[in-house]
Order: structure tokens, then C-alpha cells, then sequence
């Protein structure tokens, strides 16, 4: 509660009533109510705001597809998900579409996947499903989603350090002096002695003969 003020009673009440300033959870108004308006658990503006319809707020920012997808039209996350603010808590539009459609909360250990290819703005309940990670996971390698992360190839040496690296490692004939190890190179070259053998062995920068 903040910003308390005193509110003056009519002349013939003496005693003054004390008003706090509240946010409504549902339009971000401000509104002023006695300071125990609180405590009955009322955090909304209006009568309005208090029996607002997530699902009727929902449908109002669909744009629908030719296609049937039922596209979200407001704030995305960071994964491409729609994300609508219901009460204090921040929902992802196609699970609340889940919950509101059937009536019933997610199983736990479970999430609801798209059966429309890439479309994650859809919320569609006919396009959603509830499922396992695993469930998913074979979706997006059934539409083609599934793309392994590239790392892009750091090189720390030059193709003459490469081979000069393992002319040192070549098998010792006779005469010729005890080949070094392979930590001792890696003292050498700045690096572990694995990554030695990795590259004397062609495990990397195969392409350098």
C-alpha cells in the first residue's frame, strides 16, 4: 500500500477514513479505496476488470490463416511463443489456449505441442496436443525444425605448425633420438597434451596432409 492520504467525513462525522492508492492487476489503472480494500482480496479497478475473460481477451488478438492456424498478434518471448499477463502471472498464449479449451490444467511432466509446422504464434486448440519432450522433440525433426548447433572451427595453429607437430610425434628409427610425448609437446604449443594426440592421430584439422 502507498501514498495514504486522509479523506475528510461529512461535518457530522468526525472520524476520518484513511485511502490507499492500488494498481489494477487486470488494466494498470490506479485507483483509490479505503486501506482494508486490500485485504479482501479485491485488486481490481471495476467490476469490469474483475470478470474480465482471458479466453475472450485471447480470441480478440487472434488473427486467423487460411491455413487454420489462429496467429497471436501481441508480445512474443524470446522463443517466438506468444505470452499474454493474466492476474500476476505471465502465461504462454498456446498453453493458457490448452488449459481454457479443455478445462483442465496441463499434466505435470507434460507440454502441449504444435501440430502445424513452425507456427509457434498458433493457438489454434484444434493445432495443439499435450505431449512429452520426447514428443516434440521428434515433431520438429518430422518437420525438418531440428538443426544440430555449428561451432564454428577455432584454428590455433597454421597447416605448417600442423604438420610440423606430427613430423615430431613419427615413429623414432634407429639412431634417431626418444620421439618427445605428447605432454611435452603440449608444453610446447600452449595446449593439452589430448589435444596433441588429437592432432597427430588426424582426429582434427583433417583436411591438413
Amino acid at each position: 500500500m502507498k501514498n495514504y492520504y486522509l479523506k475528510l467525513l461529512p461535518p457530522a462525522v468526525s472520524k476520518p477514513i484513511k485511502l490507499a492508492t492500488f494498481t489494477c492487476e487486470r488494466c494498470g489503472k490506479q485507483f483509490q479505496k479505503e486501506f482494508w480494500y486490500i485485504k479482501k482480496g479485491r485488486r481490481f479497478c471495476s467490476h469490469a476488470c474483475r470478470k474480465q475473460d482471458p479466453l475472450k481477451k485471447l480470441l480478440s488478438m487472434v488473427i486467423k490463416q487460411e491455413n487454420g492456424c489462429w496467429d497471436y498478434k501481441g508480445g512474443l518471448d524470446g522463443g517466438g511463443y506468444g505470452q499474454i499477463k493474466v492476474g500476476k502471472r505471465m502465461w504462454l498464449t498456446h498453453r493458457l489456449m490448452w488449459i481454457l479449451h479443455n478445462k483442465k490444467c496441463i499434466p505435470k511432466g507434460l507440454i502441449i505441442r504444435h501440430t502445424c509446422i513452425g507456427n509457434r504464434k498458433c493457438i489454434n486448440p484444434d493445432h495443439l496436443l499435450v505431449g512429452t519432450q520426447k514428443d516434440n522433440i521428434h515433431d520438429m525433426i518430422r518437420q525438418g525444425r531440428f538443426r544440430k548447433a555449428e561451432r564454428p572451427e577455432v584454428r590455433l595453429f597454421t597447416d605448417d605448425q600442423i604438420r610440423e607437430i606430427r613430423m615430431l610425434r613419427k615413429p623414432a628409427s634407429k639412431g634417431e633420438r626418444v620421439k618427445p610425448s605428447y605432454k611435452e609437446l603440449g608444453h610446447k604449443y600452449g595446449i593439452k597434451g589430448g589435444a596433441i594426440w588429437q592432432i597427430v592421430n588426424f582426429k582434427t584439422y583433417k583436411e591438413v596432409k
